[in-house]
């Protein structure tokens, strides 16, 4: 698993990218599809590896009972400050994702995050077993992660790369360099198996970007219109076959049994 160092020392680079187009784009999605499925009332939320608060603090602001656990100390004190600048009050754990069910022995959470987490870890399934842990029983699980099915297509149209695009399709991990660390990629329905392991129902299997990373002009993105058009676009593309099998992200929404 990657270090809690690559995490701290790529703070920085993470929070100022966060208002950049695409990546609000893939938050305004991500919220949409949750709340699909998120019953009525106060919630108690757990968000596993919710990093600075990007997910939990819209959570907790809309009412609910959200708990934050992340392995590095940096992104808890960004999260922490933030909370505190919209005068939340947000349970902040320092731990990874192998502690969660030691931390929360007993399933107390009705629904439970993990969004951009997997891709940093070796065991995808134990990650998940992990997680859905202390979800109660009918509790809603959502995961996110890179779609793999993306790589070629953007080796492709964007980059015009053919040879990485061909190589691309025996591959499964990439390298970021905002946390200088190996990104492991898989396709949805690699991970609902996985997610049915660790006693979850299948909810919903969304695509997060299905168009955007395809257009070349990220220019556009920043202008207003374009921007609003293309949001009512993704937004509606989110869970239509066959698009959201070419979306930069899948959104998979479980129910615990």
């Amino acid at each position: 698993m990657t270090s809690a160092d690559s995490f701290d020392e790529g703070l920085s680079k993470w929070l100022n990218s966060l208002d950049e187009p695409w990546n609000r784009l893939r938050y305004t999605i991500f919220r949409a599809n949750l709340a699909r499925h998120l019953p009525e009332g106060s919630l108690r939320i757990l968000d596993a590896g919710g990093g600075s608060g990007s997910d939990a603090i819209p959570l907790a602001q809309a009412g609910h009972a959200v708990t934050l656990v992340d392995f590095s100390a940096s992104m808890l004190a960004e999260a922490r400050r933030n909370a505190e600048a919209a005068q939340l009050d947000m349970t902040l754990v320092q731990a990874d994702l192998a502690e969660i069910p030691d931390r929360f022995p007993e399933p107390v959470f009705d629904v439970v995050l993990c969004h951009n987490v997997i891709q940093y870890v070796d065991d995808m399934p134990g990650a998940l077993r992990a997680i859905i842990a202390p979800l109660k029983p009918g509790g809603i699980v959502s995961v996110i992660n890179i779609n793999r099915y993306s790589d070629a297509l953007q080796a492709a149209l964007l980059r015009h790369d053919l040879d990485d695009a061909l190589a691309s399709l025996d591959s499964r991990e990439s390298y970021t360099p905002m946390f200088d660390t190996t990104l492991r990629h898989y396709a949805g329905e690699e991970m609902i198996p996985a997610l049915e392991a660790a006693g979850c129902t299948l909810l919903g299997h969304y695509g997060v970007r299905c168009l955007n990373d395809y257009i070349s002009d990220n220019n556009l993105k920043f202008d207003p219109d374009f921007y609003a058009r293309l949001e009512q676009l993704e937004l509606a593309l989110t869970d239509q076959y066959p698009y959201y099998l070419i979306a930069r992200f899948f959104q998979l929404i479980g129910r615990k049994q």
